[in-house]
């Protein structure tokens, strides 16, 4: 009996000291079919290759990829603006920015001059359901949210709203994919938002080495370049 108690303790000191399985990979959520998280991604998955740790990406609608998150069904989230662990208190902001994204008017008839969301009261919008800056943007205006961008494009060119309320990236990238240049984006952006990195709290204990990898990206100037290099192989040198 004793040798076997001894045994035991044996093989229960060294179960404790294999890392658990996963803890080298954590699961973020993102926005399926999110034209602009290919910059993020690989953003963070460099930094967090800096720290030894292997990301995997789960894709949902906008809504259910934040409240996943949120919730810590998966570890956090790969990007979003800022301000969101305001509302989702589950959530740690990293406090350096991975990305940006411009809020772009696309128009086929409409043409007037952008300043700011004030500047489209006079119209009907379409928006994508479930992204916070142009839900938040728009509000008290007639605005109408969709569950994806091609249903916004289909409903511009049909007249159905005046205009539409999308990022420069995936604007640009599905007027190729749907071949319609009578639809276009109005300059300048309505606003540019950087995008940040979240964890889920019962991550909390990997903010400092992600935060410090990503200011040391920045400082190399490593952030920028990805982001050149990819812009440039999706769009030329168009930013």
């Amino acid at each position: 009996m004793k040798t076997n108690n001894i045994l035991l303790l044996t093989l229960g000191a060294i179960f404790l000291a294999i890392p658990s399985q996963g803890a080298d990979k954590l699961t973020f959520s993102t926005v399926e079919n999110a034209n602009n998280a290919f910059v993020s991604e690989k953003v963070i998955t460099e930094a967090y290759q800096r720290i030894g740790i292997e990301i995997i990406l789960k894709k949902y609608p906008a809504r259910r990829a934040l409240r996943y998150s949120n919730e810590g069904i998966t570890d956090g989230e790969l990007f979003r603006i800022a301000g969101m662990d305001k509302e989702h208190p589950n959530l740690l902001m990293i406090p350096v920015p991975v990305h940006k994204i411009d809020g772009m008017v696309f128009t086929k008839e409409k043409v007037f001059s952008v300043k700011g969301w004030d500047s489209l009261k006079p119209y009907v919008i379409g928006a994508r359901r479930g992204v916070r800056y142009s839900e938040k943007g728009l509000h008290g205006m007639n605005f109408h949210l969709f569950n994806n961008d091609k249903k916004l494009f289909k409903l511009l060119d049909a007249g159905r709203v005046d205009i539409i309320v999308i990022t420069r990236v995936d604007g640009m990238t599905l007027m190729r994919e749907l071949k319609t240049p009578h639809i276009r984006p109005l300059e300048p952006p309505i606003k540019t938002y950087p995008l940040y990195h979240y964890l889920h709290k019962k991550n909390k204990h990997l903010v400092p080495e992600i935060t410090v990898a990503l200011q040391e990206m920045e400082k190399e100037g490593r952030l920028g370049r990805i982001r050149k290099q990819l812009m440039a192989e999706r769009f030329g040198n168009h930013e």
